[in-house]
């Protein structure tokens, strides 16, 4: 009856933003930009040069990615209609699957083409399929961008690869725009699968599709997202982790060698984990311990529950136990179980963390119209 989704605060309690410097490998850290940000409500635990565009490289495929499973979602196309490859995506070079003029796969290969191997021949063809042209996809790119709240991207292919021609540009995006994009790759199950596969047949078993995310081959708690590399953009990574049910993605751009990318994305990535938290301050259909008043019923408050799970980010040293105060609207008998009856807000301090609403726990029978009339008439004369 009281099942519902599981809310998580977007704040962190206990302690602000990480200054630059806190979580850095070394003085000098090895990335242009980075950030650890928690996938679940985008609270930024890190930062260092974090809204400053830089180029993308592959990890502009993430974004192709989202486009492709938009229409997929829509209805336009589905996971396993067939793409023919075209002469012009067969010539797309860099990180390749080698598609050949005529081929046709599925969407759902291309895409894992995409998203584990990076093929960059594999994206043009998804682009041509999905918008119709290259350009029209790319349009389709910024719009996406937009809806996704992105400060500081702009893209002018579906790879990723640098500009081969005079009045070209590079696909580029920020940190924190990137971790907002790794973020909405895992919240879609087919690309969080895909985002987290360390290896996958590809061509009937001709081609073994390998990640190049190092990260999933040497640490069970990593679980994707994308990688890049040009001459331009140096080595960069998006990372998601998961621990005891949290989250977490690191971002780091402009780093000079690969290993290095590796190496301080994880670092960031268990600094997040060792630092915060997720504290559950309530599950659905849990109840709380305050009181809601009632009008004209039976009994004049009403026990509620909390009509979805809430759970807050908290540094490790932050405080345990967080009381909710209740606040209900007066409801008039009679009421439901399982009816809305007002809002839990939960403080820490004189900051807000957290609300959820609450429903009445059991029911409530409105007064006999005697009573009723007897109630109005004594609070009348003892005016």
């Amino acid at each position: 009856m009281f099942a519902g989704r599981t809310l998580v605060a977007a704040l962190v309690l206990s302690g602000a933003l990480a200054p630059a410097g806190a979580w850095a490998l070394a003085p000098e850290p090895p990335y242009r930009s980075a950030i650890v940000m928690d996938a679940a409500t985008g609270e930024v635990l890190y930062e260092h040069h974090a809204h400053e565009p830089y180029p993308t490289a592959s990890m502009v495929k993430m974004v192709t990615a989202l486009v492709v499973i938009d229409h997929v979602e829509s209805g336009d196309f589905e996971w396993e209609q067939p793409v023919e490859v075209t002469g012009r995506a067969s010539r797309v070079g860099g990180s390749q699957v080698y598609l050949e003029e005529g081929e046709v796969f599925s969407v759902g290969e291309l895409l894992a083409a995409v998203m584990i191997k990076s093929a960059n021949d594999a994206a043009y063809a998804l682009a041509e399929a999905v918008g119709g042209s290259v350009e029209d996809f790319v349009r389709e790119m910024n719009d996406k961008g937009r809806e996704l709240g992105l400060e500081a991207s702009r893209f002018h292919t579906p790879h990723g690869l640098p500009p081969e021609k005079p009045g070209q540009h590079n696909d580029v995006m920020s940190a924190r725009d990137l971790a907002v994009v790794g973020a909405a790759v895992l919240r879609e199950p087919r690309l969080r699968e895909l985002a987290g596969t360390r290896s996958r047949p590809f061509r009937d078993g001709e081609l073994e599709l390998r990640s190049s995310n190092h990260l999933l081959r040497d640490w069970d708690e990593a679980i994707g997202v994308k990688t890049g590399w040009h001459s331009q953009a140096d080595f960069c990574l998006t990372a998601a982790a998961r621990r005891l049910g949290l989250e977490l993605i690191a971002v780091v751009q402009g780093v000079e060698r690969k290993r290095d990318s590796f190496a301080s994305a994880r670092r960031l990535l268990e600094e997040g984990f060792s630092s915060y938290r997720l504290v559950t301050l309530a599950r659905a259909g849990e109840r709380l311990p305050q009181l809601v008043p009632v009008a004209w019923g039976e009994r004049e408050a009403v026990p509620v529950v909390a009509l979805d799970s809430v759970r807050v980010l908290m540094r490790g040293d932050g405080p345990t136990a967080i009381e909710p105060v209740v606040l209900g609207w007066g409801p008039e008998a009679p009421i439901a179980a399982g009816q809305p009856v007002g809002t839990a807000f939960y403080r820490n301090g004189d900051r807000a963390v957290a609300r959820v609403q609450v429903a009445a726990a059991e029911p409530v029978a409105p007064l006999p119209w005697w009573r009723r009339l007897w109630r109005q008439l004594t609070g009348f004369l003892s005016a």
